[in-house]
């Protein structure tokens, strides 16, 4: 790489001048004490068209970017990822168990849609507290759903990386509209049952609810004042 050896460079995508921070140390500075200056990475954000633009990497309001990231900085911290270890640990065994099986009769396994099976059964149950069992069962729901996530428009994802102004503008989203239902009920009917029947389980929607419970109260607090 020619700029291997330089601490940061400066390159266009299309007509766009982007700043690529290459050493650690400048990296670690960009992220925690100056994140306020780069807080905008250019991305397209439209929460109202694409709910799935509205993460912390795409946001380019400097004052909302700083508020999410002060309330979703506590969920992060090694103690709460380390709760979650027994439901990875719990998929896990499912793959060893899958594989087992295949070993026995000696049937091969294509080890990448098996990894990606996985990968959907860990995120379906740390994040929304549902299991998926894409590994028994790969062509599922949530593993069609999940495919359609990666399988974007090359056209659209073009304008989402060079020019998401053209998108923000004719307010088309990146990801399915089928998609982000789908995902967007499941979140709604977990939080509503476990909300119903008090239960708690140490996973990232758990985490959520307890963050919407706090945003509620200082909202509350808010009016009251």
């Amino acid at each position: 790489m020619k700029y291997k050896d330089h601490r940061a460079f400066g390159m266009y995508t299309l007509f766009k001048p982007n700043l690529v921070v290459a050493d650690p140390d400048l990296i670690r500075a960009v992220l925690t004490k100056e994140f306020r200056s780069f807080h905008d990475r250019g991305m397209y954000n439209n929460e109202k068209t694409d709910p799935f633009s509205g993460g912390l990497f795409f946001m380019s309001e400097e004052k909302k970017w700083r508020n999410m990231h002060i309330q979703m900085t506590p969920i992060f911290t090694s103690g709460k990822i380390k709760q979650m270890f027994p439901i990875l640990k719990k998929c896990s065994e499912q793959v060893v168990k899958y594989l087992e099986k295949k070993a026995q009769i000696r049937d091969s396994v294509e080890m990448k849609d098996m990894f990606a099976r996985y990968a959907m059964d860990v995120i379906m149950s740390v994040a929304f507290g549902v299991k998926s069992n894409c590994i028994e069962e790969p062509n599922n729901e949530y593993r069609i759903q999940g495919k359609k996530i990666l399988d974007g428009n090359t056209f659209w994802i073009a304008l989402f990386l060079f020019v998401p102004q053209i998108m923000d503008y004719f307010s088309i989203p990146l990801t399915d509209r089928k998609v982000t239902s789908f995902y967007t009920n499941i979140f709604r009917k977990t939080v509503e049952y476990r909300q119903t029947h008090n239960i708690v389980r140490h996973d990232f929607m758990n985490m959520l609810i307890q963050l919407m419970k706090g945003y509620t109260a200082d909202n509350d607090k808010n009016k009251s004042c």
